[in-house]
């Protein structure tokens, strides 16, 4: 019998239905008919799902031999121990031994946020021999800080902090096939215990493990717990000279990128049910179909017993997707928007500081390169000087706000020879004294 062990609460049941229907419905049926045992670690479960379970149990039956086990658990017996998100169901998997027969030498443990798109039983054939249990390495070994980074002592007589001895082989706790007689042995869950009583846990239950396993695990292909964002983040192999956060090498990598048995809709993955399509929108408005969200909802909406739950709350986030839909366009619109009247402000901005006189009779000036536009320079400087007034729009030297888009570009222009020279024509001194500053700036300016 392959033992398959999942912690859920009442919310989570629906989900905890999708993944063991993934697993049937990849199970291929013209091999053997070793029947799958599902032990459900939860608490305080409702009549109503308990009800919804078995029934379930009945119909998949008549597909492939299976079991569902609920285990009620009271959570008070994990009350020494620090909640994770409020809870303390995370710890719920450690009695899995409790639950196991005697004979059984494997068991599987797996997060509800998984889907299974391949047949499971190949899991199983996994030789672990010395092994505590099998596991897919986590993917963020050297990009990852937190791994590297202590867990803290939670003795204040005892300074001394916990680092992982093999960091490299850290591995996810989302997928877990366990060596049961090995684990036994070695008294793994008392000494997970132990972990949690002297340091404080990062991820609790991912952290506690992989102390106490100390790397001795079985390395499974990362196609047996694949995120969806590694089709995303940038990738570095371990056969690379550069420190890497894929302990395989690329072949390893894209071999199973290709031919992927079960995702994981973890690390920044939004769940499949845990919000609306709009939730997932660039910054152009336009959604993100994120890769086999698609897949999980079409088992789940087949999924006996629970699909009538489940398309109700498909309905629900199809609703409230549109309110989310109209709420994102709306702060786009805004936003764009308002980029638009900035971008208007920097253009009337600049061009308003060009057109004024001073701008105008320097640009003018430096542009006469040739003797004779130099002689007629008095008279077509005083055209300008008449054009200008004649406006009835006129360029004076307004206020420009500092923090305004182009309040450097405006600046350049004020410093500039074109404007100084402007200036220095139109300025209240002496007719001596500008064409002495004048002839100055114009040597400068010939020099450059």
């Amino acid at each position: 019998m392959y033992h398959i062990f999942l912690n859920s609460s009442n919310a989570y049941i629906k989900y905890a239905s999708v993944l063991i229907y993934s697993i049937i419905l990849n199970t291929k049926k013209n091999k053997n008919f070793e029947p799958y045992c599902f032990h459900i670690i939860t608490s305080n479960l409702e009549i109503c799902n308990f009800e919804k379970l078995k029934k379930m149990e009945n119909i998949l039956n008549l597909q492939y031999p299976i079991k569902i086990c609920i285990h009620e658990v009271d959570e008070k017996q994990f009350q020494k121990l620090p909640p994770w998100f409020g809870s303390r169901a995370t710890y719920f998997i450690l009695l899995f031994e409790n639950f196991l027969p005697i004979e059984a030498s494997k068991c599987l443990i797996m997060d509800i946020d998984m889907l299974v798109l391949q047949d499971l039983r190949e899991l199983f054939s996994y030789e672990l021999k010395e092994c505590l249990l099998g596991a897919v390495y986590d993917y963020s070994y050297y990009k990852e800080p937190s791994i590297l980074l202590p867990r803290k002592s939670v003795e204040e007589c005892n300074k001394k902090d916990f680092y992982f001895k093999y960091p490299e082989k850290y591995f996810n706790g989302g997928l877990l096939l366990i060596n049961v007689k090995k684990w036994k042995l070695y008294d793994v869950t008392n000494k997970m215990y132990n972990f949690f009583s002297k340091y404080n846990a990062r991820v609790a239950m991912q952290d506690a493990m992989n102390a106490v396993v100390d790397g001795n695990i079985l390395k499974l292909p990362i196609s047996w717990n694949f995120f969806p964002n590694n089709l995303f983040i940038e990738k570095t192999f371990n056969n690379n000279p550069i420190p890497f956060n894929f302990n395989y090498t690329d072949k390893e990598y894209y071999s199973s990128e290709k031919n992927i048995k079960i995702i994981h809709f973890a690390y920044d993955s939004i769940k499949p049910w845990g919000g609306s399509d709009s939730k997932r929108m660039d910054s152009f408005g336009k959604i993100i179909n994120y890769p086999y969200y698609k897949e999980w909802w079409d088992v789940a909406l087949r999924t006996p017993v629970f699909s009538d739950e489940l398309k109700e709350l498909r309905q629900n986030l199809f609703y409230q997707s549109l309110l989310d839909y109209s709420e994102n366009m709306s702060y786009i619109i805004e936003r764009m928007l308002s980029s638009i009247d900035k971008t208007k402000i920097k253009i009337d901005y600049v061009e308003q500081v060009k057109n004024h006189l001073s701008f105008q009779l320097g640009q003018h000036i430096l542009r006469k390169k040739n003797f004779l536009a130099k002689i007629i320079l008095p008279f077509t400087l005083f055209l300008i000087y008449i054009k200008y007034k004649l406006k009835k729009n006129k360029q004076r030297n307004s206020y420009i706000p500092q923090d305004s888009l182009d309040y450097i570009d405006v600046l350049k222009i004020k410093n500039s020879k074109e404007y100084q020279l402007g200036g220095i024509i139109i300025g209240k001194m002496s007719l001596y004294l500008k064409i002495k500053k004048i002839i100055r700036m114009l040597k400068e300016y010939e020099k450059r």
